[in-house]
């Protein structure tokens, strides 16, 4: 469900005294687990840079052969009109003069043609490039969700209407392409850092990364959203899902320090149900689950 305002922020009653402490030391992954992730973003890495070397390739190559097609049209339009000023100076009082009007007319005709061909290259060319380009930055963005690496956009990709950019992101948060929508949520909060929805872009940075268990880079965001939107009123939110976040990391201290941050800065959350459950649970985690 999409976080929306009903009205401006409320202010703290109280500050949020714990979110300061908080830190993400006592982060522990089996050696083996880490070597795997090693080999694997450095696959990732691999393919994508392949990838975006056959995107310049193809550029260069349509380049060229624009520039070429280009070269042949200049040179058949000057070959028109050398003959057509050739014409003229044959003066009207010529015998040949139906000849010549014939031939330039046959001239004309082929080289038309040939012009026609060349457009039509030009458009089959064009369209080719655009089909396999976006099917390249297609494979790449798969690549880089697959691989939890960010990719930045083209300045086309972005709307330039704010309310149209924010919905854009969100839409692509639903599909989910979660890689493209860390983007335009990223983006949006550069542009706009004090608009209404820009603590909201926030959240949806750090949630795109709790999806995608990269709980480490979740924690950074909430706390970007925490430290920057403090008024914010997805900030009961966002403390509860870095809470999770901390869990995840074996970071059970942290993980309850989240939720007591929660309680006294908004007391009246509807999340509050839940804090407690999960600082019951909290307090008998499954034997050497936490590492802090």
């Amino acid at each position: 469900m999409i976080v929306r305002r009903t009205g401006p922020a409320r202010l703290l009653a109280t500050p949020v005294v714990f979110v300061a402490c908080l830190s993400v030391g006592g982060c522990f992954f089996r050696r083996a687990d880490g070597e795997r992730l090693v080999r694997e973003s450095a696959a990732q890495a691999e393919r994508i840079a392949t990838l975006e070397a056959s995107v310049t390739t193809l550029t260069t190559q349509s380049a060229e052969q624009h520039a070429a097609l280009d070269t042949s049209l200049a040179e058949l339009r000057t070959r028109v009109d050398e003959v057509r000023q050739q014409l003229e100076a044959s003066g009207r009082g010529s015998a040949d003069l139906g000849a010549d009007l014939a031939m330039v007319r046959e001239i004309t005709q082929r080289l038309d043609g040939r012009l026609a061909e060349i457009d039509q290259s030009i458009a089959a060319t064009q369209a080719q490039v655009r089909e396999q380009d976006a099917q390249l930055d297609q494979q790449i963005r798969l690549l880089a969700q697959r691989a939890g690496i960010d990719v930045s956009l083209r300045e086309s990709d972005i709307p330039q209407d704010r309310t149209e950019h924010f919905a854009t992101a969100y839409r692509a948060y639903q599909q989910p392409d979660l890689v493209r929508a860390r983007a335009l949520f990223g983006e949006f909060v550069r542009r706009y850092p004090t608009d209404d929805n820009a603590d909201n872009a926030q959240y949806w940075i750090a949630k795109s990364y709790q999806d995608q268990q990269q709980w480490q880079r979740a924690v950074g965001a909430y706390r970007e959203m925490i430290r920057n939107y403090a008024t914010s009123d997805v900030l009961d939110q966002a403390l509860f899902q870095m809470s999770q976040a901390f869990y995840e990391l074996h970071d059970c201290v942290n993980a309850r320090n989240a939720l007591d941050a929660l309680k006294q800065s908004r007391p009246q959350s509807a999340l509050i149900r839940d804090v407690d459950r999960r600082l019951r649970e909290l307090r008998t985690p499954p034997r050497g689950y936490c590492a802090g």
